[in-house]
C-alpha cells in the first residue's frame, strides 16, 4: 500500500500492481476520504492529518488550518422542502440507531475467472488512515454472487493496521466451493470496537462509514489492470440491526441515459467487452450499444437483463467491426439507454491483436 498525504487535503490509500514479465504497471486514482466517511472534514480531518503525519513521517504537519465548518442543520432555519426532508431523516435515524453502533454501507465490484483472465481484490485497512493511534485489526467481510445474482456465501479475513491485502477471486470461489466464471463481490469492512467508538464520538449525529475498494485483473500473458468500485452496494446496511438499517439504507434509482466520453480506436481491435454490474437488489433491463464516431452509426446493440447483484457481459468483435465497413479511421464509443443505478457505469475491456488487454470504467 502506498499512502499519499496532503496537509490541506487528506490521506488516501493506493495500490500499484506490476507484472514482472511484461513490466506492465497498473494504477488507478484514489478515492477521496468522503467515500469512506461521508461526513469526514473540518476539525476531525485536521486532527487526523496531524496524527497521521506524525505517525508516518515523524513530525507534525504545518498546514494552515481553515476555520471550522458549520453544521449543515444545527441552528439553521428550515427554508426548503429538502431541509425538511433531511431533518426528518436525521430525526428518524437518531431515534432508531443505538448510540454505540456505526452503520456501514458496502461497495460492489465484478470479477472474471474465464478466458485466461483472473481477478483479485485489493483491500486496505483504511481506518488506520483516519485513526492512526488505534493499532487494531479490521474484519473484511466479502460476499460473493454469481453473475445471475445468486449469493454463494461470505468469506472473512482479518487485516492488521496500515496493511493491505491482494485476495484472488479464485481463492474466494474455492473456499465457497464454486467455479463461477464471472460474478460480483460486495465488501464490508468492519472496524474494531475502538474504531467504532472513536468515529461515533468524532462524527455528527447520523455518522456512518462506507467500504470502497479496488479490483485487479490479469492474465498469463502479462496483462494487468486495476480499477476502483464504481458504485456502492444498495439494499444492505451493516453494523446495526434491521430497523436501524432501514433508516440508513441508501435509496437507489436508475441512472438514466448515459454516453461515454471515452473514444476507443476501431482499427486493429480484436474484441471489446462491456461488463454491466447491477449494484441494486432488483433486476433491471436496459440496452447497451456501440456507436461509430464521429458518424454515430450503431455497430452492435445488446439488450440486457441483469439480476440484482449480478453482472452481464456484452461483446463486440472484429467481425462486428468488419460488418460495419471496417470503420477505418473511426472510433467507437459506448452508450447505455438507462443505467441500472445512479453511477452504475459499465467496465470496458479492450484487446488489440495479440497484445495485452486494458480495462477501465466507462
Amino acid at each position: 500500500m502506498v499512502v499519499g498525504f496532503s496537509g490541506k487535503g487528506s490521506v488516501v490509500p493506493l495500490s500499484i500492481t506490476r507484472d514482472d514479465r511484461s513490466k506492465g504497471l497498473a494504477c488507478d486514482h484514489t478515492l477521496p476520504p468522503v467515500y469512506y466517511l461521508p461526513w469526514w472534514g473540518g476539525d476531525a480531518r485536521r486532527a487526523a492529518n496531524e496524527r497521521i503525519h506524525a505517525v508516518l513521517l515523524g513530525e507534525a504537519a504545518t498546514a494552515a488550518k481553515p476555520p471550522p465548518r458549520r453544521s449543515r442543520h444545527r441552528g439553521e432555519a428550515v427554508t426548503t422542502v429538502r431541509d425538511i426532508k433531511l431533518r426528518t431523516r436525521d430525526t428518524v435515524r437518531k431515534l432508531v440507531k443505538p448510540t454505540d453502533l456505526l452503520p456501514r454501507r458496502g461497495y460492489a465490484h465484478f470479477f472474471i475467472e474465464a478466458d485466461g483472465v483472473h481477478s483479485r481484490l485489493h483491500l486496505h485497512h483504511f481506518y488506520s488512515l483516519f485513526l492512526p493511534d488505534l493499532d487494531e485489526a479490521v474484519q473484511l467481510h466479502i460476499r460473493v454472487h454469481e453473475a445471475t445474482g445468486k449469493a454463494l456465501g461470505t468469506v472473512t479475513r482479518s487485516l492488521a493496521p496500515f496493511a493491505s491485502l491482494n485476495l484472488p477471486a479464485a481463492e474466494l470461489l474455492a473456499e465457497l466451493g464454486s467455479s463461477a466464471p464471472m460474478g460480483t463481490v460486495v465488501l464490508d469492512v468492519e472496524p474494531a470496537a475502538r474504531h467504532n467508538q472513536a468515529l461515533i464520538e468524532a462524527g455528527p449525529e447520523g455518522a456512518m462509514a462506507q467500504s470502497p475498494f479496488w479490483m485487479g485483473f490479469f492474465d498469463d500473458r502479462g496483462s494487468v489492470a486495476y480499477i476502483h468500485s464504481i458504485d456502492q452496494n444498495y439494499g444492505d446496511v451493516f453494523g446495526v440491526g434491521r430497523v436501524a438499517g432501514m433508516a440508513y439504507k441508501a435509496r437507489w434509482r436508475r441512472g438514466g441515459p448515459w454516453t461515454s466520453k471515452r473514444l476507443i480506436e476501431a482499427r486493429g481491435l480484436r474484441q471489446l467487452d462491456a461488463f454491466l454490474v447491477n449494484h441494486s437488489p432488483a433486476s433491471g433491463r436496459t440496452t447497451l450499444r456501440w456507436l461509430a464516431h464521429p458518424s454515430g452509426a450503431t455497430v452492435v446493440e445488446h439488450s440486457l437483463e441483469v439480476a440484482g447483484h449480478g453482472v452481464a457481459r456484452a461483446t463486440l468483435t472484429a467481425a462486428d467491426v468488419e460488418r460495419a465497413g471496417g470503420l477505418d479511421g473511426e472510433y467507437l464509443h459506448l452508450e447505455v439507454d438507462d443505467l441500472l443505478t445512479s453511477n452504475g457505469k459499465p467496465y470496458l475491456m479492450s484487446r488489440y491483436g495479440a497484445g495485452p488487454f486494458s480495462l477501465h470504467h466507462g
